[in-house]
């Protein structure tokens, strides 16, 4: 995916595993604001109207050995917290639409080494988010702390250091 100018994209030096599902993951900030450091363990603070975007998708999905988008989950600042909405990506892979209550999708796919691959995927209920995204009963984002940020990134084929963007 290829996001607009203003979306950013960021990435986790240790990334939890999703069923080796591979992500994009990109954040929006309203304009003119910016992330907050609190601390090395501490979520960043980022502004009320914030968006996490992270896309999930496999490459060489059979029968066509190409690559298919599943899912885009969105996290969303509001300012009495943080919301969650999955968006269902459709076969000819031209939109995704809003599905809250949770799908299993049947894969297979080829790895660069030509072993195949059978799974079922599952798309998560808004429910289940609460599974991951919960801290003292509150929703909250996980990877985006500044220790699991400390990283450089390829944007546009210049490599930078992320952090200084999203603050």
């Amino acid at each position: 995916m290829l996001p607009k100018a203003s979306v950013l994209p960021y990435d986790l030096i240790d990334p939890l595993f999703t069923d080796y599902a591979h992500k994009q993951r990109f954040v929006w900030m309203p304009e003119g604001s910016k992330a907050t450091w609190v601390s090395d363990d501490a979520l960043l603070d980022f502004p009320v109207g914030t968006m996490l975007i992270k896309t999930f998708y496999y490459d060489g999905v059979l029968p066509a050995n190409e690559r298919k988008i599943l899912e885009t989950r969105l996290l969303y600042r509001t300012s009495s917290g943080w919301e969650f909405a999955d968006y269902v990506w459709n076969d000819a892979q031209t939109e995704a639409t809003l599905y809250m209550d949770g799908l299993n999708v049947p894969m297979s796919w080829q790895d660069d080494q030509g072993t195949v691959h059978d799974l079922i995927y599952r798309i998560p209920a808004q429910a289940e988010c609460w599974t991951c995204h919960k801290n003292q009963n509150i929703a909250t984002p996980i990877g985006p702390k500044p220790r699991n940020m400390a990283r450089t990134l390829d944007i546009g084929g210049q490599v930078v250091d992320q952090l200084p963007h999203m603050e």
